[in-house]
């Protein structure tokens, strides 16, 4: 194979570099013109501002993140001062040892249902057996506006509801880990507010326990009875006591009410007069065969006198919302030998006015037991329950007492279901709890279920279920 030398010829490559250099210089001039030299300008102008303004949207973002944490610790740091606050609160002390918590816990806002809807007090119990759950208020589709969580706290069966005033009130009792030893509080919880102590103290709980709670209708007032020595074996008196909403003047109004009723009767707050110069007290005992009816006490001179009431046991006794009526159950008891009394037939449902004693009779039943009376919201209407756990059939009923007329409510089976009437929601909604059972010799309840329902039947729903409820009642 042969190699034959390749010359290059100079001239063309001086000729291509004289060509790029041209070229060049043409681009120049080009961009040197005036025209495109302002687009370049331009364009070059925008980007720059562009940058900026990047820049400054993302130091913005910065300074807004690092802003919002510093208000956030702030908000962190003055919460825990309000609870450092709450937590070195001021008490003052009674005679007896008791103390009242400040009023600065009273103001911690609940989201509440728009407009005038009337809410539902009760308390939820998961565990019946340890009685510590959660106090409850709902609208009536079951909204929660309010819960009251009582982990800590055991609840006694000591509550009033004041509906012209909104406020509830309830006693709890928590063990404190010591034999004997007890934290007792009586609490107010206003519609809106967060519920707080009217007063919290230590004691031994042989001393005794609150039997009973009341609160005057303005929601200015508290009585409530405190059963002394209770447990100790030595005896016990029933004493009545009365505090301000607020705490203030704790006072005790009469050591020893048994001394005005036969004992073993117990006198306990039922309703303050509309004036709260009087107090009514409803009696209890171990056994409530023998009459009585109701009492009351004038807090001025501190002294109890009988009232205008018949001389019987007022079974299920409720206190009409609008004036001084009472509505309660009538009927006969039958001895039984070496065993308690038993109610048998006729039963009535009666309304007693306690200003004039007259008494009259709205709905009889010569079959099937009448319990629980309850008014409606507006005073014109009466429920009440026809049945027990022995009939196969429960209902609930509704009498108008300005028209005499009556309706049937609902029909439930007795022999599955327990029925408990526990009151009105509005002038046409009823509360109750049907409370379901297991079959056979021995009868155990196996939950509560709490409905409302229109008196006429309609629009039942349920709110709630649990393995045991206890409604306190609806303002």
């Amino acid at each position: 194979m042969e190699y034959k030398d390749v010359k290059v010829d100079e001239s063309e490559s001086e000729n291509d570099q004289e060509e790029q250099l041209s070229d060049g210089n043409q681009l120049l001039k080009y961009l040197s013109r005036p025209v495109v030299y302002r687009w370049v300008m331009v364009i070059a102008v925008i980007i720059i501002v562009l940058l900026l303004a990047v820049l400054f949207l993302i130091w913005k973002s910065e300074r807004d993140l690092i802003k919002k944490y510093q208000n956030v610790g702030r908000a962190q740091k003055e919460i825990g001062n309000e609870q450092e606050q709450e937590e070195q609160v001021k008490t003052k002390k009674y005679l007896d040892g008791r103390e009242v918590i400040d009023e600065r816990l009273s103001d911690a806002p609940i989201p509440l249902p728009g407009g005038d809807a009337n809410l539902l007090a009760y308390l939820k119990v998961p565990n019946p057996r340890s009685m510590e759950g959660e106090i409850k208020i709902v609208d009536g589709d079951g909204v929660i506006s309010m819960v009251h969580n009582l982990g800590e706290y055991r609840v006694y069966e000591s509550e009033d509801v004041s509906t012209q005033s909104n406020i509830l009130v309830y006693y709890t009792r928590d063990y404190l880990g010591v034999p004997g030893k007890y934290k007792r509080s009586l609490w107010v919880a206003r519609r809106g507010k967060a519920p707080r102590p009217v007063f919290v103290d230590e004691y031994d709980g042989r001393q005794g326990i609150v039997d009973g709670v009341a609160i005057s209708d303005d929601g200015t007032l508290i009585a409530y009875s405190f059963l002394v020595g209770y447990g100790s074996g030595n005896g016990s008196k029933e004493q009545l006591w009365l505090v301000n909403v607020d705490g203030t003047d704790h006072r005790l109004v009469i050591d020893d009410t048994g001394q005005f009723v036969e004992r073993p009767f117990r006198l306990i707050p039922a309703r303050f007069s509309p004036d709260n110069k009087s107090l009514f007290l409803d009696t209890t005992s171990d056994s409530e065969a023998s009459p009585k009816g109701l009492f009351v006490a004038d807090l001025a001179t501190n002294t109890i006198t009988k009232a205008k009431t018949p001389d019987k046991f007022l079974a299920g006794l409720d206190f009409s919302p609008t004036d001084l009526r009472v509505a309660w159950i009538d009927f006969t008891w039958k001895d039984v030998l070496n065993k308690r009394p038993l109610p048998e037939p006729p039963y009535k449902l009666n309304i007693t006015d306690l200003e004039t004693g007259t008494t009259i009779t709205i709905a009889e039943n010569d079959v099937k037991p009448l319990s629980l009376p309850k008014w409606s919201t507006d005073g014109r209407k009466i429920a009440y329950k026809v049945g027990s756990y022995d009939d196969a059939v429960i209902d609930i009923l509704v009498v108008d007492i300005v028209t005499g007329k009556t309706s049937k409510v609902i029909s439930v089976d007795g022999e599955s279901n327990s029925v408990s009437l526990e009151g009105w929601l509005s002038p046409d909604i009823l509360v109750y709890i049907e409370s379901s059972r297991t079959t056979g010799q021995v009868l155990t309840l196996v939950t509560d279920y709490l409905f409302t329902i229109r008196a006429d039947g309609s629009a039942k729903k349920n709110i709630d279920s649990a393995e045991k409820i206890k409604v306190y009642g609806a303002f």
